[in-house]
């Protein structure tokens, strides 16, 4: 397991994420979650998620930073490419329409790290170590 490094760069094909510290949270006795976006590359274009990762329970979100597996990635709840949204599941009109028009703007704002984010961070590559 390795932790993820904060980096002044976007580059949307090594899968970099950014995350809103204020969310993270504890559930039960084991877990921890913070809501995050992330971009991606899929035929030649930007794609951005929103959802949530999670992680062995932590006592702080720099503590989830250093302590998460990124392995598996996050739980999308949707993924937006600048012309169709895909969810995990059912969503409203009225979500639909919400999740759009978030994803729209980060989509068209990128490299910029979205208003209450802190990003871009990255994993390590294999082989490399953090100093």
């Amino acid at each position: 397991m390795s932790s993820l490094v904060l980096m002044d760069k976007f580059a949307p094909s090594q899968t970099p994420y950014a995350f809103i510290p204020k969310s993270f949270r504890n559930y039960m006795d084991y877990l921890s979650v913070v809501t995050a976006i992330w971009a991606g590359r899929k035929n030649g274009r930007t794609t951005v998620s929103y959802g949530t990762l999670t992680a062995s329970r932590v006592d702080s979100f720099d503590e989830f930073i250093e302590k998460i597996d990124m392995r598996y990635g996050g739980a999308y709840e949707a993924k937006w490419d600048g012309e169709t949204l895909i969810t995990g599941s059912a969503v409203t009109t009225y979500r639909h329409r919400e999740l759009v028009g978030m994803l729209d703007g980060y989509l068209k704002a990128f490299p910029e790290v979205p208003y209450q984010y802190v990003g871009w961070y990255y994993q390590p590559k294999r082989g490399v170590v953090k100093l």
